[in-house]
């Protein structure tokens, strides 16, 4: 029983460990976005987050996407 319970535990850990590892990976990878990068994430996301509500539901008139223009 020990020996499983240290398997079951060394998997664990490793597997935290290749998460943590991939978190800092994404995190650096952000800072070096610029911040026009990373607004065009941000739309994205919002996107995304809105067409899942919709689906659920019929959006508010506060939840409609604005038209954007970028680089203007």
């Amino acid at each position: 029983m020990a020996s499983n319970y240290r398997v079951m535990t060394m998997g664990t850990e490793n597997t935290l460990d290749r998460l943590r590892e991939g978190k800092e990976k994404l995190r650096q990878t952000r800072r070096e976005m610029s911040l026009p990068e990373k607004v065009k994430q941000v739309i994205a996301l919002q996107r995304i987050e809105l067409e899942m509500i919709r689906r659920r539901r019929p959006l508010s008139e506060r939840e409609r996407l604005w038209p954007l223009h970028p680089g203007k």
